[in-house]
């Protein structure tokens, strides 16, 4: 099993040039994003005012194999990939989760229900090592794109999901949360009225700005140094979160938090935050909010983008994802000095 043990953090760094596309990649590669928030000098404030965004989400409940029916039916390649949904009010520890992103379908699956299905699949990394068959739990991949020709070809895992879908778990019943595609909505708008699982529920969002007041800055020229990079990331996970520890102001009782009086502030400035949050946010909308920052022309900016906890993939196709201690998959950036920090944040058990 895999211990108790903190969360890792993978920095890298460099000049921020046209070629050096690490931010873009990384944030493409970050699956399920449920809160995102960028930090600018109120200075700059004018050069993003600009800016607005309302995103969409659908909350339905359905069985997998109405889910993949609905998804399966989905003609254009465009689409199919830009689907986005996982399954929530299950617990990725021990209970069946199921994602789609990408044209990839992920669930990680408890021992008992895996070996009933045939699928093939791969043990857990967050089972390894622990000598309970029945607490084990199974980790399955499958590539939507060609599914129906693997499937017409007797591919195994494409034949037995249908199976599995239509024979298992037949009576069980999913919560969803997806980024809406039209295609998407249309199919299963129809199967949820055919079949009586739930009707669609729409959740619209928007991009916020909260004026954080007059704020303590340090040093924020990136340096290749261990205590600056991690005292950097703690000052901007507070004014992510708007700490009253950052503010001028603040009369947080030290017994609480000592921080005001650790922090090497070197100036003093007003900050405003934007933020995102409250719903599944679309890769598309926070590249935009990055890439409107980028070539703002600002002095500097910080952004964090925090994953969702309980999902069962993290980066990419094939990074499983566990719930361990606080189930982290984020990413933290600071863009200044012409330079760039990048910190992903992962947790314990994760494989990316």
């Amino acid at each position: 099993m895999v211990s108790d043990t903190t969360a890792h953090c993978h920095i890298t760094g460099g000049e921020l040039t046209e070629k050096n596309t690490t931010i873009e990649s990384t944030l493409r590669s970050h699956n399920f994003v449920n809160k995102f928030n960028l930090i600018i000098p109120k200075s700059d404030f004018n050069k993003l005012s600009h800016l607005k965004l309302q995103s969409d989400n659908i909350i339905f409940q359905s069985t997998l194999s109405i889910l993949l029916k609905c998804v399966l039916n989905i003609t254009s390649d465009e689409e199919l990939k830009s689907v986005k949904l996982l399954s929530v009010d299950t617990d990725v520890s021990h209970q069946l989760t199921i994602s789609i992103n990408n044209a990839t379908l992920t669930m990680k699956i408890p021992s008992e229900i895996y070996f009933k299905s045939g699928l093939t699949g791969k043990l857990s990394n967050y089972s390894k090592g622990g000598k309970k068959i029945n607490s084990q739990m199974f980790k399955i991949t499958i590539d939507l794109s060609n599914f129906k020709e693997d499937f017409v070809n007797n591919n195994k895992n494409a034949v037995r999901l249908l199976w599995f879908a239509d024979n298992v778990v037949k009576d069980q019943n999913f919560k969803f949360v997806a980024i809406t595609t039209p295609e998407l909505v249309g199919n299963l708008s129809e199967e949820l009225d055919q079949n009586a699982t739930g009707a669609l529920q729409r959740k619209q969002f928007n991009l916020q700005n909260k004026d954080l007041g007059v704020c303590k800055i340090p040093n924020l020229e990136p340096q290749n140094d261990q205590d600056w990079l991690s005292s950097t990331l703690e000052w901007i996970a507070y004014a992510s979160i708007s700490g009253p520890q950052l503010s001028t102001f603040d009369t947080t009782d030290p017994y609480i938090s000592n921080y005001t009086e650790l922090l090497e502030s070197e100036s003093e400035e007003n900050l405003v935050k934007f933020e995102l949050s409250d719903g599944l946010i679309s890769t598309f909308d926070i590249l935009r909010i990055y890439g409107e920052a980028k070539y703002a022309g600002l002095k500097w900016f910080a952004f964090s983008c925090y994953g969702v906890k309980d999902c069962n993939v993290s980066f990419g196709k094939l990074n499983e994802h566990g719930f361990k201690n606080n189930g982290e998959n984020d990413v933290v950036a600071l863009v200044s000095e012409g330079s760039f920090v990048l910190w992903k944040i992962v947790a314990s058990g994760d494989t990316a």
